[in-house]
């Protein structure tokens, strides 16, 4: 006695979806799964971006800085990630070295906050648990939140 079964086109596709098979005839999940990779790709290039215009400035306050030598050396915009917790990171501004008053060099990173309202910054809460969070993990980095007051750069040292 021969196996006979009665399989339909839909049975077809609900199994190519479930098994991530391309359904070429129709979309199917194949498209989804396309889809889903150009939106990979999209989010790749987000966090990519570079300074933002305050950003920029301050980091040639940074290079003049260390032409007056103050700072040893400053990195690019984002270049050292700090992981504070599961799957959390965070990506202080500009990372530099600075010449120790007390002897030697040490490291010291840099926020730039640009938010103002009623002529003083408010950063966000989050970037403020960031990185006093990262301050009070990393003691012996210095970390330094900045921001802009007219054409003056204004620093507050963020202790653990």
């Amino acid at each position: 006695m021969a196996n006979s079964y009665n399989i339909t086109e839909r049975d077809i596709a609900l199994h190519q979806a479930k098994h991530g098979r391309r359904n070429t005839q129709r979309g199917g999940a194949g498209v989804a799964r396309e889809k889903a990779k150009k939106e990979q790709v999209r989010l790749i290039k987000q966090s990519s971006k570079g300074p933002n215009k305050i950003e920029a400035a301050f980091e040639m306050s940074l290079y003049w800085r260390k032409l007056r030598g103050e700072l040893v050396d400053y990195y690019e915009h984002e270049t050292i990630p700090l992981k504070l917790a599961n799957g959390l990171l965070f990506k202080p501004d500009y990372p530099a070295i600075e010449i120790n008053p007390a002897g030697g060099v040490r490291l010291v990173f840099y926020e730039v906050k640009g938010y103002q309202r009623n002529g003083k910054t408010k950063p966000n809460d989050d970037a403020v648990a960031k990185i006093k969070t990262a301050a009070a993990k990393f003691r012996h980095f210095r970390f330094v939140l900045v921001w802009r007051e007219g054409e003056e750069w204004r620093e507050q040292e963020v202790l653990p």
